[in-house]
């Protein structure tokens, strides 16, 4: 059975056992640390593209202290842990003692598993051999689509599902092609006391991962997470305060951006411009194009179909239907 199928298996007796008690009116992402921001997408995709189910994510210690009022027998909790962290674990009795329906997503067999009413395994980051189509956070997409398509449908709900399939391929060739890129990165910012790193839409969870987990915990270096939109709304007077000739006040910042052009592409383009100014090498962005230079590769994990400028300006939402035909 593949992951697509099993996620498929799972939302289904999750709405039959729920058919006589009025159904799931909501969905809550739970997580701690990495696992809370590998949710993200899912939530960022219920909250743009479901219309009958509420949507909400939260870190699972804050979820057992701070319950929302919501939480009953019409809610769905999509608990997260690779091995099981007490916080989730606890996090997750508290949804099922308020009624919830709980599907663990996990690496390795815990107490969280035990807990669940579900279970779903998902492959480790942490392992170079893992399929990236199976991550925590593909996994949990794949929830929040089955979930969309089986109460309201999704109308690019088989080409979506189909497009985990490519992510794998897509992340080796990534690797090969980046890898050089950040070995100079790095050489240009290993004696500097604070990385930014920017993102935006379904991809600000990515970063925030990036910031909290790789930068912080495991090079002890000081990290913020901005979202690109809100550069101008603060973050940016930072870097505008470093040119002025003021050594005992500076401290540099050098941001690390991952931006996707999702619908708010034009504030990418605008941020994307000012620090490339003003700060010319320290600042290495990821475009998808980077990750993909292959046209024919490009993924639209989403399948989200409102891109009319076509394939370059919306690189990160490409229908993989719409590669199909064009390969062929």
């Amino acid at each position: 059975m593949t992951t697509q199928e099993q996620v498929k298996d799972v939302v289904s007796q999750v709405l039959a056992d729920k058919a006589d008690k009025g159904g799931i009116k909501r969905v809550v992402w739970i997580g701690a640390g990495g696992s809370n921001g590998g949710n993200y997408p899912a939530q960022y995709f219920m909250e743009h593209e479901a219309t009958q189910v509420v949507s909400s994510s939260y870190t699972s210690n804050e979820f057992v202290h701070a319950t929302p009022a919501y939480v009953n027998e019409n809610t769905l909790a999509v608990v997260v842990s690779m091995r099981g962290t007490k916080e989730t674990i606890v996090a997750a009795q508290v949804a099922k003692d308020h009624g919830a329906s709980t599907i663990a997503i996990y690496v390795d067999e815990s107490g969280l598993t035990e807990v669940c009413d579900y279970k779903i395994q998902y492959d480790s980051l942490a392992i170079d051999e893992s399929c990236m189509g199976r991550t925590n956070s593909a996994v949990v997409t794949m929830i929040a689509m089955e979930l969309t398509q089986q109460i309201e449908g999704y109308a690019e709900y088989e080409t979506a599902m189909a497009a985990f399939d490519l992510v794998d391929p897509i992340y080796r060739k990534a690797v090969e092609y980046t890898r050089p890129l950040a070995a100079k990165w790095a050489e240009q910012n290993a004696d500097k006391p604070c990385i930014n790193v920017m993102a935006q839409g379904p991809l600000f969870g990515a970063a925030y991962v990036f910031s909290i987990c790789n930068v912080q915990e495991m090079l002890q270096i000081d990290s913020c997470t901005i979202n690109t939109c809100d550069f101008f709304h603060g973050p940016f007077a930072v870097p505008a305060h470093q040119r002025r000739p003021q050594p005992l006040q500076r401290r540099a910042r050098h941001p690390f951006r991952q931006p996707v052009r999702w619908r708010s592409r034009l504030s990418a383009r605008r941020q994307g411009a000012w620090p490339q100014r003003h700060q010319g090498q320290r600042e290495r962005i990821l475009q998808p194009p980077d990750l993909c230079p292959d046209p024919q590769q490009r993924l639209h994990a989403c399948a989200l179909r409102r891109h009319p400028q076509g394939l370059h300006d919306a690189p990160l939402h490409v229908e993989a239907g719409l590669l199909r035909d064009r390969a062929a």
